[in-house]
């Protein structure tokens, strides 16, 4: 039997699922793990915490993976506890966006969490590999964490120290990880609950502070091939119509703003034509070269709605953040020109910011 991995992007579901966005995190780094290791691993993937519960206390794993993010680091603990408490040589690690980019409060985030072994930064799916080849070499954590990790930082279980390993250059090819999709690791979460998470780039060429894609090392954006984008999207498309969910989300960063998204949105029109998915999409569209973005999304009509989002207009708060807007002319411009097509549009800001 190989290595028993569970990995969990969790939420909440005592008043209703709180996120209700497919596990695509996790899925991402089963499918690359999967094509590394093979059946050197086996490796199941979790959404509520009553499956992983039950999971765990049935088949107690040798690692143990959650997302961190601040709606739900705390539901991840109690778990990252529960594999402690039923299995002491197990491995916990974290990664996701919750997590502080400076060491002093990287070492007091880890510090706080001592049932917590590994946190990765920046992407995940190589340095999960990197985990999950110390594992399958010591079998314990504490043996795992003897030298530093690439791309993760602990404490040390044998001195106490803040240990971090050297950082993982990006992936280019961002083909070489398997879709979770086509793969079908994610083909449970068909529930009619949840609603797909897809992701056709990686990268920001923004600075904007408060964002966590706003650090140097996402400033390149990488894109998934022309020929994944569409073989993944058709999939869920006939999945998703199948199980009856009618919303999808893309993950990407500054949609319309490539010349390659308008291919995208003529796939997402044909399998709307085709399969009647998806009826309306989340997708967070660039903050400039606005009419570029109305042009390359207009085939999606009112099933998308833009964002014209500010943050904020306060001169002083949007130079601590390091965020341009839009003239405020060309803002209007832009949004007028929307409402003649009668195509639906948002704003955003965020409050508080530096300086208000």
């Amino acid at each position: 039997m190989g290595l028993r991995i569970y990995l969990a992007d969790l939420t909440h579901t005592g008043a209703g699922i709180a996120t209700e966005a497919f596990p695509l995190n996790v899925g991402l780094m089963a499918s690359y793990a999967h094509k590394r290791f093979g059946r050197e691993i086996e490796i199941s993937l979790f959404k509520y915490p009553q499956d992983l519960l039950e999971a765990m206390r049935a088949h107690p794993p040798d690692i143990l993976g959650c997302s961190n993010y601040t709606w739900n680091a705390n539901l991840a603990y109690n778990f990252t506890l529960l594999a402690k408490s039923l299995n002491i040589n197990a491995l916990t690690v974290w990664g996701g966006t919750n997590y502080p980019f400076e060491s002093s409060p990287q070492e007091e985030f880890l510090r706080k969490r001592p049932a917590l072994d590994v946190h990765v930064f920046y992407e995940g799916e190589q340095a999960f590999g990197e985990v999950v080849e110390r594992m399958l070499a010591t079998g314990t954590a504490r043996n795992a964490l003897t030298e530093p990790i690439p791309g993760c930082q602990f404490i040390s279980p044998s001195d106490g120290s803040f240990v971090s390993g050297p950082s993982l250059p990006r992936i280019q090819d961002l083909d070489s990880i398997p879709s979770p999709y086509v793969t079908g690791w994610l083909d449970k979460f068909f529930d009619g609950v949840l609603t797909p998470l897809l992701e056709t780039a990686r990268g920001c060429p923004f600075a904007c502070n408060f964002c966590n894609a706003g650090d140097d090392y996402y400033t390149r954006v990488n894109k998934f091939s022309d020929d994944y984008v569409r073989e993944e999207l058709t999939y869920v498309a006939r999945k998703a119509s199948r199980a009856g969910v009618g919303h999808a989300t893309l993950a990407d960063n500054n949609f319309g703003m490539i010349p390659r998204d308008a291919k995208t949105v003529r796939v997402i029109h044909d399998l709307q034509t085709q399969y009647h998915w998806p009826a309306s999409l989340t997708v967070w569209t660039g903050k400039n070269s606005r009419q570029r973005v109305i042009e390359a999304t207009r085939l999606l009509g009112s099933s998308l709605s833009i964002s014209m989002s500010v943050q904020s207009l306060d001169n002083e708060v949007l130079k601590n953040i390091k965020r341009d807007n839009i003239r405020l002319e060309d803002f209007r411009a832009i949004a007028d020109e929307l409402s003649n097509q009668e195509r639906p549009q948002h704003s955003e800001v965020i409050m508080p910011l530096p300086g208000e």
